[in-house]
């Protein structure tokens, strides 16, 4: 997926505000980020289970931009690089000898987006020299890429046995662009000037599907039906559903 010029558009639109604001520093604010996530999945198949969270990290530059001058309110935005590593479980199949044998998978899918946040931040007068924020909006995230690792038990009757564990690229299965709501707070302490220290916590709450790709279909019992697998090893049956959830802690430094 190209995603070059969607960053030369975004870098123009931040720069256009950059312009407009320019007179007064009070009114624009840019800064850098980063820091470590924790993320997991919510199945909304029956075919699909979440495992757990695992700890991921994210980096990225933000920009606000004060409403009419207004210090309290600002309109946030920025380019987030986001990692996330989302533990999952679900049946499927493995070919052994060019024979397609049940199996069931557990692992993690890594999947890194870009995100672009959209969002109101509300912001306290100085105390002392600290400000306190809060903020909630929707973030877009542009697919970059993505990977699951698993390790695969074969079912043969009721037998089971180690398949191995093996990673593949799953770029193509993850949805290109996704939707997340956004809600959080942010502590600012004044470094010198207009150059602050920041510590933040968000919630990510995911708001459509992250996946695009088929599940197995499946025998009465939840056993993996083989007459239905693809040549590929793919499943044909319904499109699994499932949702990410994110808790992120930031800092990062405004100037």
């Amino acid at each position: 997926m190209h995603i070059a010029p969607k960053l030369l558009t975004i870098l123009a639109l931040l720069l256009t505000f950059a312009d407009i604001n320019g007179q007064d520093a009070q009114k624009l604010k840019f800064g850098l980020m980063a820091g470590t996530n924790l993320s997991w999945i919510k199945s909304r198949s029956p075919e699909l289970d979440g495992r757990g969270v695992k700890p991921g990290f994210q980096y990225g530059l933000f920009a606000d931009f004060a409403f009419k001058g207004n210090p309290n309110y600002y309109f946030s935005s920025g380019m987030i690089f986001r990692h996330q590593y989302l533990p999952l479980s679900y049946n499927a199949a493995e070919y052994v000898s060019s024979v397609a044998i049940a199996s069931e998978r557990e692992g993690r899918i890594s999947a890194n987006y870009l995100f672009i946040p959209t969002a109101l931040k509300m912001r306290t007068d100085e105390i002392g020299y600290s400000v306190w924020s809060g903020l909630f909006g929707i973030s877009t995230g542009i697919r970059l890429r993505g990977e699951e690792q698993y390790q695969a038990t074969l079912i043969t009757g009721n037998q089971r046995r180690d398949a191995g564990s093996f990673e593949r690229d799953v770029s193509d299965q993850l949805k290109a662009i996704v939707l997340s709501f956004d809600i959080g707070v942010e502590w600012e302490r004044k470094i010198s000037g207009n150059t602050f220290f920041t510590l933040g916590i968000q919630f990510n709450n995911g708001i459509t599907n992250l996946l695009n790709m088929r599940a197995w279909s499946q025998l009465p019992g939840g056993a993996t039906d083989l007459g239905l697998v693809l040549p590929n090893g793919n499943g044909q049956g319904n499109f699994l559903k499932a949702n990410t959830r994110t808790l992120s802690i930031n800092v990062g430094v405004y100037f």
